[in-house]
C-alpha cells in the first residue's frame, strides 16, 4: 500500500512576502492607488510593513471630500499628502531602530525615485516588485548602487486594487 502525496506547491519567500505586500496594500487610504511594502532582513524576518496613506494623525484623503472629488492633489507626488508604502516601511523600521544592511524590500510596484533614494539610504540591497512603475531615474539609481531589481508578476495584484468610483 503506497500513499500518494497530495500535489502541494510551497511558495518561495519572494512569493510569500509579495503576497503580504498585496494584503497590507488594502490598508492604504490614498484615493488614487493602494500600494503595500514589506521590509525583510537577510535572514527572512519581517522588519516592518508599510502602505500608502496620510501621515499619522492626519485626515485620510479617502475621507477628505475635496481630495475624493478631485485628483488634483495626486497629479504629482509632491502635491499628494500620502506617504508612499516603501517610505512608510522604511520610516516604521527607523522608528523602532530596526534598520540593518542587506535588506530586501517587497512592494506591489517598483519604487519611484524618491522612494528609491530612501531605499538606498536605508540599506536595501534587493527589491522585489509585482508591477512596473515607469521611473527611469529610479532604475538608474538602483543600477548605480548595485541594488538587485526583481520583477515577479503576481496574479492578484491588479485585481487587488481598490478604485474609487465617482458617485453620480
Amino acid at each position: 500500500m503506497s500513499e500518494e502525496q497530495p500535489d502541494f506547491s510551497r511558495p518561495n519567500k519572494d512569493e510569500i512576502f509579495l503576497e503580504i505586500a498585496l494584503v497590507i496594500s488594502r490598508r492604504g487610504t490614498c484615493t488614487r492607488t493602494q500600494q503595500g511594502a514589506v521590509l525583510v532582513d537577510s535572514r527572512g524576518f519581517v522588519i516592518s510593513l508599510g502602505y500608502n496613506g496620510s501621515p499619522a494623525g492626519m485626515r485620510h484623503c479617502e475621507w477628505d471630500p475635496v481630495a475624493k472629488r478631485s485628483k488634483i492633489f495626486c497629479v504629482k507626488h509632491h502635491q499628494c499628502m500620502c506617504i508612499h508604502a516603501e517610505m512608510n516601511a522604511i520610516i516604521n523600521a527607523a522608528r523602532h531602530a530596526a534598520l540593518r544592511d542587506d535588506l530586501v524590500l517587497y512592494c506591489t510596484s517598483s519604487p519611484c525615485c524618491e522612494c528609491m533614494k530612501a531605499c538606498l539610504q536605508a540599506g536595501v540591497k534587493r527589491i522585489v516588485y509585482a508591477e512596473e512603475y515607469e521611473d527611469v531615474f529610479a532604475k538608474q539609481l538602483a543600477q548605480e548602487a548595485g541594488v538587485e531589481m526583481v520583477h515577479l508578476e503576481h496574479p492578484k495584484v491588479a485585481e487587488g486594487r481598490r478604485t474609487y468610483a465617482k458617485k453620480a
